[in-house]
Order: structure tokens, then sequence, then C-alpha cells
């Protein structure tokens, strides 16, 4: 009858739990989040929403979208937002906006005034995000 050896299984039990412990918690890193980061009133508003996906290592996707609006005489034109730069662990985009007080017309907005601002939002591989007026 052949013994059995207590340290060995003691030691495959052990190794099995290291294993374990190892690849929880970079499962509970992963996931994904959409970004909102509001500027505005209930006469003029902008939004940049990025929506991107993580696994604590590396941003594994990423899109953006943006939404705004005014109430006459102000006019709110979304000028598109775009990725800036890319790295494994992080993704930049930048909104623009032209925000004025005038009139909309069938060619475009006859502003009295007018200004351009820029939105950047920054996302992570650990899910963090920040973002800010750049311009």
């Amino acid at each position: 009858m052949k013994r059995i050896n207590l340290k060995k299984i003691v030691s495959i039990i052990a190794g099995a739990l290291l294993m374990v412990s190892v690849v929880i918690p970079a499962v509970g890193k992963a996931g994904t989040r959409t970004t909102s980061c509001y500027k505005g009133s209930a006469l003029m508003w902008s939004n940049d929403h990025v929506t991107f996906s993580y696994n604590g290592k590396s941003v594994t996707s990423s899109y953006a979208y943006q939404d705004g609006g005014a109430i006459f005489p102000l006019t709110m034109s979304l000028k598109g937002i775009k990725m800036v730069s890319k790295t494994t662990t992080q993704r930049s985009y930048q909104g623009r906006y032209l925000g004025g007080g005038g009139i909309p017309t069938p060619w475009g907005n006859a502003n009295l005034i007018s200004q351009t601002k820029t939105m950047q939002t920054w996302v992570r591989s650990n899910g963090s995000w920040t973002a800010n007026w750049v311009g």
C-alpha cells in the first residue's frame, strides 16, 4: 500500500489557493463606464460622453458622443468630439462647442456674440476619468 504524502497535498492546495487569489482581483478591476461632463444652465448647455471598457491594465475600447442645446435667442453648435491621444493605459477626447447669442437661420447662426469652448476628457485603464475645459 502506498503512503499518502501529506506535505505534497498541502503544497498542491496552497498553490491552487494562491492562483485563485491572484486571478480574482484582476477580474474585479474590469468593467465599462460612461462619463458625463455637463456644463451650462437651463438656457444653454453642453455635455460630452465617453463610454469605455477597461481591464485594470489597458483601456480596451471607447467611443464618444456629445449633446447640447440652447433656448432662443442663445445658440449652441456642436462641433464634434474626437480622440486626440491613445496609449495602452489612457485615452483622451476633445469635444468642441460654439455658443452664442443671436438668431439661428437656415444658413447658420447669425450671432451677435459667440465663443468656442473645448472640453477634454481622459479615461484610464483603472476605470477612473477626469474632464475639464481647455479653451
